[in-house]
């Protein structure tokens, strides 16, 4: 019940965005079973358009990674997912010319039980797996040590509401990806994924004791 050209859009907006290494890129999107080919095919479309490479190039959409190491380390992510039964889609391999640099990766099909679906990815891999209702995507959110934010598209307020009751996460962003952040609003996640909020009033509010005063004023 979303407007998947909107979710695709913003979907590869988050997660390639500085090469996904943002602690709210996109990284695991959840979609119903029923629309899941066609959304698939308007992320590998969108993502096939993507440049990467130079950071200095104002055309470049994707840049590098911070270390060789992080390559390697994004590299063997990708095999276990694929030995455990993942399809690669797109990319997956590091540019040639500079090591830093890997290609922008659409993964589907991804198992619960890889690295990639569970832990924090920080790289421009983008994973996708398919739901058979709201109650599994929910449960599916949950399961993970992380929660900061979730981004859910969708046209129905009842299921926009179960999300936002039920997901073990800081923030709900409907008909949004989860990069979406605003200084002024209360930021922070649940879980492993932080203590307290940011935000100007919320940073300070965390750094400030409370002290109760009291005067008698009739003595």
């Amino acid at each position: 019940d979303a407007n998947l050209e909107v979710a695709a859009k913003k979907s590869v907006l988050g997660g390639f965005a500085v090469a996904g290494q943002v602690c709210i890129s996109v990284q695991r999107i959840l979609v119903h079973e029923q629309v899941a080919d066609k959304f698939q095919q308007l992320l590998q479309e969108k993502v096939s358009k993507l440049k990467f490479g130079d950071p200095m190039d104002e055309n470049t959409d994707v840049g590098p990674v911070i270390a060789v190491d992080e390559v390697n380390r994004i590299r063997s992510w990708i095999e276990e997912a694929v030995e455990k039964g993942a399809k690669l889609a797109k990319g997956g391999i590091a540019c040639a010319e500079d090591k830093t640099v890997f290609q922008p990766t659409l993964i589907v099909d991804i198992p619960e039980e890889s690295k990639l679906f569970y832990e924090e990815a920080f790289a421009p891999v983008v994973t996708v797996k398919k739901f058979k209702d709201i109650d599994e995507a929910l449960s599916l959110v949950n399961k993970t040590n992380y929660g900061l934010q979730v981004g859910v598209f969708t046209n129905n307020i009842k299921n926009a509401w179960k999300f936002i009751e039920g997901a073990k996460v800081g923030g709900v962003i409907i008909n949004d990806i989860p990069t979406f952040r605003a200084d002024h609003m209360p930021y922070g996640g649940v879980k492993s994924s932080g203590i307290g909020r940011e935000g100007p009033k919320f940073a300070i509010e965390d750094y400030t004791e409370i002290k109760t005063v009291m005067f008698d004023l009739n003595v």
